[in-house]
């Protein structure tokens, strides 16, 4: 029997990879440091307000009188639901019903696709003469 020699693997590093590798990390742990220091690059911090954006999530709107695209900016409104809301209030204008919407639970009950979740969920956004909802 022949005896195999093992090879033996040297993982000592030579003298100018060893100052390369010192110089990546100090400079990463430069980058890192200044990173740090700014307070501004972390995620937790909320950044400039926009107040026309905050006032148009606060502005309520009223069913009975805005227009599709209104009613679209309420949350689970989509579309479709947007032009069920305008319809049936033009069928109890026909009817001769002002407002036809006084209460989220008219919502819920005369425009089809409105159930009880989505007229919860909308209940605050929403400028009704039945109710008082308290603002988002």
């Amino acid at each position: 029997m022949i005896a195999s020699k093992s090879r033996r693997t040297d993982l000592r590093l030579r003298r100018h990879s060893q100052a390369a590798a010192l110089v990546l990390c100090a400079v990463a742990g430069a980058a890192l440091s200044w990173r740090a220091s700014d307070r501004r690059a972390w995620a937790g911090h909320a950044g400039p307000v926009d107040r026309a954006k905050v006032a148009a999530v606060r502005e309520r709107i009223d069913p009975n009188s805005a227009p599709a695209g209104s009613l679209r900016r309420l949350p689970g409104i989509g579309p479709k639901l947007a032009e069920a809301i305008v319809e049936t209030r033009n069928r109890a204008a026909a009817e001769g019903r002002p407002t036809p919407f006084r209460t989220a639970a008219d919502l819920d009950d005369r425009v089809p696709g409105i159930g009880p979740v989505t007229a919860a969920r909308i209940l605050p956004y929403l400028d009704l003469p039945g109710e008082s909802a308290a603002a988002p």
